[in-house]
């Protein structure tokens, strides 16, 4: 909940600030000292989609791409096979009612390795109400994802051996009494 309410916070002042020469210098401050990976891109919905416009220091080490890379790319760069096309679908139709979008998918870094990412996309506004510009705020999440997924696995393993061990009991305790029966013969 801590980190939600310190990413709405950014969203807040970023919103506030996006389109104010005086505190522009102050945005960018905040959002290159993030531990977050932060991007910002156009508004652009509609295919090609929207360009990579700014990205600060922890996209680099989390993505592999340096910002000069991928400043007028598109941020599908970081999609490959195993992302989930549906996931986008829903994330566009977000935007397209200009609400904010939270969600997770499988993404690329530039050396091709996968890593599953969260994020939040807030669209950024003028003094009219018209979106300019969306902020990305994103998370690698794959080692507390792996961690999950592991706890499920030993889990399942201690389920597993219960009922081998339940088993095994019960064909101990009827061992003596199936001794004298005869068993069909299937040859």
């Amino acid at each position: 909940m801590e980190r939600r309410d310190n990413c709405s916070s950014i969203f807040k002042a970023l919103t506030m600030a996006a389109f104010d020469p005086m505190t522009e210098i102050d945005a960018a401050q905040v959002i290159d000292a993030a531990a977050e990976s932060m991007l910002v891109t156009t508004a652009e919905l509609d295919w090609p989609g929207p360009t990579i416009v700014y990205v600060n220091p922890a996209f680099e080490r989390m993505t592999g791409w340096h910002r000069t890379e991928v400043i007028g790319k598109t941020p599908r760069l970081l999609q490959g096979p195993e992302t989930d096309g549906s996931v986008f679908e829903n994330l566009r139709s977000q935007l397209a009612a200009g609400r904010t979008w939270e969600g997770t998918a499988v993404n690329y870094r530039k050396d091709g390795s996968t890593f599953m990412m969260e994020w939040s996309i807030v669209p950024l506004r003028d003094e009219a109400g018209k979106i300019r510009q969306y902020l990305a705020v994103q998370r690698d999440v794959t080692a507390r994802i792996e961690v999950n997924r592991a706890a499920l696995v030993r889990g399942s393993l201690k389920e597993r051996h219960s009922v081998f061990d339940a088993v095994a009991t019960a064909l101990q305790s009827c061992s003596g009494r199936i001794s004298g029966v005869r068993m069909p013969s299937f040859y």
